[in-house]
């Protein structure tokens, strides 16, 4: 696990940044409130290669994406700047973690990724494309969210596609977004935890419970402003329980998703205050 760290972590995450009167309302928003983030996913990259766009496929690429070998392409969805990453850290800091996200589906059937699984040197052009995407905007890793059922394959294509992108100088990084427990052995460099955007504070804790039993350090605890609307003292009963279930070591809040649902404002203040307190002893 290349990525780990003891630092505290807040990624922030971005839905459909392609509008630019959104994308120049969301700078100036989070420019108001960095303290309170260390990091950013958007989502920008896409699984993409013949039958992406078929009517039941996942829809994520351009036209000119939607063809030939599975491929590593801008998409889900298409439009997003290419130098929203250098935007981002303009505004917000030249030390903000990059975590673009690299989408299949949602739901879409799965034979395009498929496809790229059963292909060994498909993986392997795969990962030198981002690779060489993640070395040009300095990007410090990826996270996957593969949203279909019938997925064939995927802890060989996680095992062989980490190996290659930690092999690279520098490495480039890799989490994965999924329920509460990890799909494959593989050794990602987080793993996130959608299951914990719950609004029952009950279930939070015992999802994060059964995270933290699996994953130790590795689990990224997902939190949802865009699913219900809290407070201040909602936010900070759930920053509490992720300090004492992990007594500290868990290091990483992964934020869904600015600009969508509720509200924000509850949560910067927390958020803040949980990335400058020290660890529980």
């Amino acid at each position: 696990m290349v990525g780990l760290t003891t630092t505290k972590k807040v990624m922030l995450w971005w839905a459909n940044p392609n509008n630019a009167t959104r994308i120049n309302a969301t700078l100036k928003d989070l420019q108001q409130h960095h303290k309170s983030f260390t990091g950013f996913a958007y989502q920008a990259y896409a699984v993409c290669g013949a039958g992406s766009n078929f009517r039941n496929g996942s829809n994520d690429c351009s036209a000119a994406d939607a063809s030939g070998a599975p491929h590593f392409a801008p998409g889900h969805p298409v439009g997003v700047p290419a130098d929203l990453g250098a935007r981002i850290r303009s505004t917000v800091g030249a030390s903000m973690e990059l975590w673009p996200v690299i989408s299949y589906g949602n739901p879409g059937c799965a034979d395009v990724l498929n496809a790229l699984i059963a292909d060994p040197a498909a993986v392997d052009r795969f990962a030198d494309a981002a690779i060489k995407e993640a070395h040009a905007k300095r990007l410090t890793g990826y996270n996957l969210d593969l949203e279909t059922s019938g997925v064939v394959g995927i802890d060989g294509f996680l095992q062989h596609l980490v190996a290659r992108l930690h092999s690279a100088t520098p490495s480039v990084l890799l989490s994965y977004d999924d329920g509460i427990l990890p799909v494959s052995q593989a050794p990602l460099d987080r793993w996130i935890s959608m299951g914990t955007y719950t609004s029952d504070i009950n279930g939070f804790r015992a999802l994060v419970g059964q995270g933290f039993t699996r994953l130790g350090p590795l689990l990224g605890v997902g939190l949802c402003p865009s699913c219900f609307s809290t407070d201040a003292s909602g936010v900070k009963a759930r920053l509490d329980a992720v300090d004492s279930i992990g007594k500290g070591t868990i290091r990483e809040l992964d934020v869904w998703a600015h600009g969508t649902g509720p509200t924000y404002d509850a949560y910067w203040a927390g958020l803040e205050a949980w990335l400058a307190s020290s660890p529980v002893p």
